[in-house]
């Protein structure tokens, strides 16, 4: 997981957090996602939306008219979950300040990152629970639906066998 800030205009990068440090594949992964924003029409008002990288997904939302955040995730990370990161650290680290960052301070920095340590332990592995749970759903769902046919079948068989009987 990562969290960046950059002009999405230039492709320039403002700051990078990554929870690998030292991670170039983020950086490199990162310059690739923002050459295909650099064509991109993007809106200081849009929703999120994310692209799909060889590193995950760069989600991506405007911060102000020039420059946008994107968040790295695994593919079967959880948007709302994003979107939450997003707004806290726009809340807990700009203060909703819309000015643009010349740089992320190193007090920001560490907040951020300690943001994306707790959104990683703390939603990472919702999407792999939720779908477990759909799993379950659906098999108990199949479960039912079998046991019903089931019973229609049984009280067919018992009605036939009782027309059976009062005909002899």
């Amino acid at each position: 997981m990562a969290y960046a800030l950059a002009k999405w205009q230039t492709a320039s990068t403002i700051g990078v957090i990554s929870l690998v440090p030292n991670d170039n594949q983020v950086v490199f992964d990162l310059q690739n996602a923002l050459q295909f924003l650099k064509n991109e029409n993007i809106s200081q008002f849009q929703k999120i939306k994310y692209i799909t990288t060889q590193g995950g997904k760069w989600y991506y939302l405007p911060f102000n008219k020039e420059v946008v955040q994107l968040v790295l995730t695994a593919n079967d990370y959880n948007q709302e979950n994003v979107e939450m990161l997003i707004n806290s650290i726009n809340a807990k680290i700009f203060d909703h300040n819309p000015v643009t960052p010349q740089n992320i301070s190193i007090q920001q920095k560490q907040n951020i990152y300690n943001l994306l340590i707790y959104f990683d332990q703390a939603h990472g592995k919702e999407p792999k629970q939720i779908q477990q749970i759909l799993q379950t759903l659906d098999n108990t769902k199949q479960t039912v639906q079998q046991n019903i046919e089931k019973l229609i079948n049984n009280k067919e068989q018992l009605l036939n066998i009782e027309g059976c009987i009062q005909q002899y």
